[in-house]
C-alpha cells in the first residue's frame, strides 16, 4: 500500500540529525528546500498543486481571501508509484514571523506561505511531523553513536569489522563501539576523519590477506 510506504519512509527521516531544521526564535522548522529534496529523492513521480481562487478584485490567485483581508493557501501533494497514487491536502494561513495573519498580504508573504504549506502537507504524510510536536529531543528521532557507525559503513561500503580493526590501530586500542558509546561527540569527529581513510581501511585488510598467502 503506497500510503503506508510513504508514511514509513518519511517518518524514518532524521531531520534534526541531518541538519534539515531551521530555528527562528523559539520555533523549529523543517527547511522547505530540504523537504522538497527528500520528496523528490524518495518519490520522484509527484506533483505539488495549489488551489486557485478568485480575488475580490476579480483576478485568479493562489490565496483564498477572507472578509477581513487575511488569506490562506491550500496545497495538495500527489505521489505516484507502480500504478498507485496517494494524495494529501493541507491549508495554511498567510502569516508573519510572529504567526499572526497578515492583512492584504503581498506576493512575498503568499510565496512564503505556499512553501510552508508544502512542508505542512508533507508532515501529514509523515515527514517531520514530530517537529510540530516539539520532539527535538525525542530519542526515536536522535541517532545513536552505533546508528552513525552503521550508516557510515552502509554509505561508504565498509564492513564494520574492517572499520573496527582500523580504528583500534589508530585509537590506542579503543574499538569503534566504545567510542560510539561516549556522549562527548567523539564519534562525529572520528567518522568525519575516517571518510578520507576508506581506501586505506580496505587496503589494510587486503594487505593482511596478501601477507598470509
Amino acid at each position: 500500500m503506497l500510503a503506508k510506504k510513504v508514511w514509513e519512509s518519511f517518518r524514518s527521516k532524521r531531520v534534526f540529525e541531518n541538519g534539515y531544521i531551521e530555528k527562528k526564535g523559539r520555533y523549529s522548522y523543517l527547511a522547505w528546500h530540504a523537504a522538497q529534496e527528500i520528496l523528490n529523492d524518495d518519490f520522484p513521480d509527484n506533483t505539488v498543486e495549489f488551489s486557485v481562487y478568485k480575488h475580490p478584485s476579480g483576478y485568479e490567485t493562489c490565496a483564498m481571501y477572507y472578509p477581513d483581508g487575511t488569506a490562506e493557501v491550500n496545497c495538495t501533494i500527489t505521489i505516484r508509484e507502480d500504478g498507485e497514487s496517494f494524495s494529501r491536502s493541507m491549508f495554511l494561513p498567510v502569516k508573519d514571523h510572529k504567526h499572526k495573519s497578515i492583512v492584504n498580504p503581498n506576493s512575498m508573504a503568499i510565496n512564503t506561505a505556499k512553501q510552508r504549506c508544502v512542508v505542512k502537507c508533507l508532515a501529514m504524510m509523515g515527514l517531520g511531523l514530530h517537529v510540530y510536536m516539539g520532539a527535538e529531543d525525542d530519542p526515536e528521532y536522535v541517532m545513536t553513536g552505533l546508528d552513525k557507525v552503521r550508516g557510515f559503513c552502509s554509505d561508504l561500503s565498509v564492513s564494520e569489522d574492517k572499520l573496527n580493526q582500523y580504528v583500534k590501530s589508530v585509537a590506542n586500542g579503543s574499538s569503534i563501539y566504545e567510542i560510539a558509546d561516549r556522549e562527548n561527540g567523539d564519534i562525529d569527529s572520528l567518522l568525519l576523519y575516517l571518510k578520507d581513510k576508506v581506501e586505506e581501511i580496505n587496503n589494510q585488510e587486503n594487505n593482511k590477506l596478501e601477507d598470509q598467502q
